[in-house]
């Protein structure tokens, strides 16, 4: 088909990441060696700099994938889980742990957290014996107990904290009432 257009010379440049052919570009020319080296160079170069592109955005595209589904998970969860930043603010939060810190006494999420029900950030963030959690209460008259672990993040460039806030409410009641 192409010799029926005149195509007399066929360049193909192939760029190709851990074996898997990611572009190529054709070129044609009616001319017989209708391209030069520093032609087949310059369009090997296009090739590998076209194949970076297109494979840097399927990366983000599977990246975005990944995040939607972790987003996903994260906000099914019956615990609360928040990331704080550096400067001690709410990174990231799930809707459990959205109002759970409401209710703890933090309910804007742009301010740097101080304390927790009354619990000094400083304390919260201080592991205790045994790995036990910290328990804090919630006001009002149908007060709930939280149990927090807090944990520092591994890897990355700037310290954060991940903590885990579950409603321990109903688990002392039926611990109190096996003890009686």
């Amino acid at each position: 088909r192409l010799r029926a257009k005149g195509v007399r010379t066929l360049l193909v440049c192939s760029f190709t990441v851990e074996e898997d052919l990611v572009a190529q570009l054709a070129l044609s020319s009616r001319q017989a060696d209708g391209f030069s080296a520093d032609d087949q160079e310059v369009a090997g170069e296009v090739a590998g700099m076209l194949g970076v592109v297109l494979h840097q955005a399927r990366l983000r595209e599977r990246l975005e994938e990944q995040q939607r589904t972790l987003a996903l998970l994260i906000s099914q969860l019956p615990d609360g889980v928040v990331m704080l930043g550096q400067d001690n603010r709410v990174a990231l939060a799930n809707p459990v742990a959205v109002d759970c810190l409401a209710l703890l006494g933090h309910g804007n999420l742009k301010a740097p957290l101080v304390d927790l029900g009354g619990v000094p950030l400083a304390t919260v963030l201080t592991p205790r014996p045994g790995g036990l959690p910290h328990e804090l209460q919630t006001p009002g008259d149908e007060p709930r107990l939280r149990e927090l672990r807090a944990r520092p993040t591994v890897g990355g460039t700037d310290q954060a904290w991940i903590l885990v806030l579950h409603d321990a409410t109903r688990e002392h009641q039926l611990s109190r009432s096996h003890e009686q």
